[in-house]
C-alpha cells in the first residue's frame, strides 16, 4: 500500500523545534517552495492514483512516496549514485529538512532503485508539465519562441570489440554456472567456468592486431577462432544447465523457486544475446562482411545502446542513444524524447512545434533550429502551422536571396536564441549527468533522462523567481 507523505509529528516536536528546520540551504529551501506552492506532490498523487501500472492498495505501506520523489531528484540535482543518496538523506542536515525527515531514515537505496525502475517516463512527462504550468503562471515562460535540438546519451559500456563482447558473453555465463552450481543444478564440466582461457585469447588478439605480415594475420584469426570456440563450449554447457531447470523448479523448496526462476530468466535474456555475439564475430572477422548498424549488439547487457556519428573531433563514434531537449524562452525544457534509432533532425522539427502547441495553446512566434532541421517543407509546413518566422538555417549552397534572408536582424537574433541550447545541453550533461546513463535497461535510459530534465527546470524556475 502505498504512502504519500510523512504527517505525523513527534511529541518532541512540540516541546523544542527540531534542529533541521533551523538549517538552511538557500537552493533547497527554494526549491522546496516551488513543489510546495504549486502541489507538485498533490498531483504527483493524483497521476499515481489514475496509473494502472502501479498498485496503490495492495501490500504493507512504503515509505512516503514524496520522500522518494524528492530524493530521485536531488540524487540527480547532485549527481549522486543511489547509495549516496541514502548517506546523505541519513547524514546531512539540509537534505533531511527538504525530505521531511524526523526520527526515521533515509529510505534504502534499494527503495530508490525499485522505484526509478518502476515510474514510466509518461509519469515523469505529466509531472514536467506540472512544472511547466507553474513555470507559465509565474511568468518564468510565454511560449513566444521555441528551440530544439538533439544530443547522445552515452550508454555506460566499454568500447564495442568483438573480443570484449566474447570475453564479456564467457564471464557473464561462468557467473550464472556458478549460481546454477550454488542452487544445485548442475556440477561437473557443465559449471566450468572459461574467463581465464578467454582472457588469455583476448590478450594474443590484441597482440596481433593490426599487423601486415601474413603469418600474423594468421594467429590474429587462429586466436580468434579459438576463442569463439570457447565461447560456443560455454553456451552448449549453459543450454544443458537451462535443460536442467525446469526439472528444479519442480523439486525446489518454495522459497528457492524465486532464484530458480530468476535464474532461468537469465539464461534466456542471455544466450540469444551472445549467439548473436558470435555470429557478428564470424560475419566481420572471418567472412569479411561489414554488419550493419540494426543488427549489431554493442553489449549483452545494454541491447538498447547504437552507434552514433554527430561528426565531432574528439568522439567520431558516440554508443548510446539520440535524445531530443526541446525548450521554451526563459530555459524551459517543456519536451524530451529517447529515441531507439536514430531518426534525423529533419523529422523531429514538426512533431516539436505539435507538442509546442499542445502545451502553450498556441504556436511559438519564433520556431529555431540547427541546419540539420532544415528542409523546405519543415518551413512551409511550420509556417502553416501559425509559426511567424522560422529560423533555421539552409543546408549545401545557398543562392544570394538566401544568403541576404538568412542575414536579416531578426534572422540573426533567433539564432542566437537557438545557441543557448547547445548551453542547455552541455548543463545537462556535466552538472545533471546526462552525459554517460549510469542507470541500466531502456527503462533506466528514460528515466535518466527524465529525472536530469525535471531536475534543471525546478533549478530554472527556483532561480528565475526567488
Amino acid at each position: 500500500m502505498i504512502r504519500f507523505s510523512n504527517n505525523q509529528t513527534s511529541l518532541f516536536d512540540f516541546v523544542n523545534e527540531p534542529i533541521y528546520k533551523r538549517i538552511n540551504d538557500p537552493e533547497l529551501d527554494k526549491i522546496q517552495k516551488i513543489l510546495e506552492s504549486s502541489d507538485l506532490m498533490e498531483e504527483f498523487r493524483k497521476i499515481i492514483y489514475e496509473d494502472k501500472e502501479i498498485r496503490t492498495d495492495f501490500g504493507r505501506p512504503t515509505r512516503p512516496m514524496d520522500m522518494i520523489i524528492k530524493l530521485l531528484i536531488l540524487r540527480r540535482l547532485y549527481h549522486w549514485s543511489f547509495r549516496e543518496a541514502e548517506i546523505m538523506g541519513n547524514d546531512r542536515i539540509s537534505v533531511r529538512k527538504f525530505l521531511d525527515l524526523r526520527e526515521e531514515s533515509s529510505p534504502d537505496h534499494t527503495v530508490l532503485s525499485r522505484w526509478n525502475k518502476k515510474i514510466p517516463k509518461s509519469l515523469w512527462k505529466k509531472v514536467n508539465d506540472k512544472i511547466v504550468e507553474y513555470a507559465k503562471e509565474k511568468k518564468v515562460t510565454s511560449g513566444k519562441k521555441m528551440r530544439m535540438d538533439t544530443t547522445v546519451v552515452e550508454g555506460n559500456i566499454h568500447h564495442p570489440m568483438d573480443s570484449g563482447l566474447l570475453e564479456d558473453s564467457v564471464k557473464k555465463l561462468g557467473q550464472l554456472a556458478k549460481k546454477a552450481k550454488n542452487l544445485g543444478l548442475a556440477s561437473g564440466e557443465r559449471v566450468r567456468d572459461f574467463g581465464r582461457s578467454a582472457k588469455k585469447q583476448v590478450l594474443r588478439i590484441v597482440k596481433y592486431a593490426g599487423k601486415r605480415r601474413e603469418e600474423q594475420i594468421e594467429l590474429f584469426k587462429t586466436h580468434y577462432q579459438q576463442l569463439v570456440q570457447i565461447t560456443k563450449r560455454a553456451v552448449h554447457h549453459a543450454k544443458e544447465i537451462q535443460g536442467y531447470i525446469s526439472q528444479g523448479v519442480i523439486n525446489q523448496e518454495e522459497k528457492r523457486v524465486k532464484k530458480v526462476n530468476r535464474l532461468k530468466a537469465s539464461y534466456e535474456k542471455y544466450i540469444p544475446r551472445i549467439e548473436q555475439v558470435i555470429g557478428q564475430t564470424v560475419r566481420r572477422v572471418f567472412k569479411g562482411e561489414t554488419v550493419p548498424v540494426n543488427e549489431k549488439l554493442l553489449s549483452i547487457h545494454e541491447e538498447h545502446l547504437y552507434p552514433v556519428r554527430k561528426g565531432k573531433k574528439t568522439k567520431p563514434t558516440e554508443f548510446g542513444q539520440i535524445c531530443k531537449i526541446q525548450e521554451s524562452d526563459g530555459g524551459m525544457i517543456t519536451e524530451w524524447a529517447t529515441y531507439t534509432s536514430q531518426p534525423s533532425d529533419t523529422h523531429l522539427f514538426i512533431p516539436s512545434i505539435d507538442k509546442h502547441i499542445e502545451i502553450f495553446d498556441r504556436p511559438p512566434q519564433v520556431a529555431a533550429g540547427d541546419r540539420g532541421c532544415w528542409s523546405d517543407i519543415n518551413e512551409v509546413i511550420a509556417k502553416e502551422k501559425g509559426v511567424k518566422r522560422v529560423c533555421i538555417p539552409k543546408r549545401g549552397r545557398k543562392s544570394r536571396e538566401r544568403i541576404l534572408f538568412e542575414k536579416q536582424r531578426w534572422f540573426k537574433k533567433a539564432q542566437r536564441f537557438r545557441t543557448g541550447s547547445e548551453a542547455t545541453i552541455s548543463i545537462l550533461k556535466r552538472r545533471y549527468g546526462m552525459g554517460r546513463c549510469m542507470d541500466k535497461g531502456q527503462e533506466g535510459m528514460d528515466s535518466w533522462v527524465s529525472l536530469g530534465c525535471i531536475a534543471r527546470n525546478l533549478w530554472t524556475i527556483a532561480h528565475a523567481i526567488l
